[in-house]
């Protein structure tokens, strides 16, 4: 159990940049769509409380169609950049948690990747200093708040 909460947390932070990169992805897809459905701007309607002919065809019920569609993509879109925003904001919540020395351990470990040498190199430690800093952190620290339950 211990093992695989320790696992779990970092994988955690090795994915938040790329959470942060799939966050803005959906925000260009989201504006894209939008600026498409923009393009398009009104329909060519007859004036309110005029004769209107009612008829169907083939290319007016594939526009309905595409419409219908955009919006379910529009909607997609919104609610899962919502749902990763919000584990981001978790993360970083808990992430504010640590003081400055461990989020910079963190940061420089999972987030820019160093090596552990190049981290002892600029936090001025050993590797085992830097193995047991590491361990009390993501162990005391985080897996409190990241594994629930």
């Amino acid at each position: 159990m211990k093992e695989s909460s320790y696992s779990k947390v970092e994988g955690i932070l090795y994915g938040l940049p790329k959470l942060k990169v799939e966050i803005d992805n959906l925000r260009l897809d989201l504006e894209e769509i939008q600026e498409i459905v923009g393009i398009r701007g009104n329909s060519f309607n007859e004036k309110a409380g005029s004769v209107t002919h009612a008829f169907s065809s083939a290319v007016e019920n594939e526009v309905i169609h595409r419409d219908e569609k955009i919006g379910e993509k529009v909607v997609a879109l919104t609610s899962a950049i919502s749902r990763k925003e919000r584990e981001l904001k978790k993360v970083e919540n808990i992430l504010a948690t640590l003081t400055e020395e461990e989020y910079m351990l963190i940061e420089m470990k999972y987030f820019k990747r160093y090596t552990v040498n190049r981290i002892c190199e600029i936090l001025d430690i050993s590797g085992d200093t830097f193995t047991k800093r590491r361990k009390k952190i993501i162990v005391k620290r985080l897996i409190p708040l990241f594994i629930r339950g």
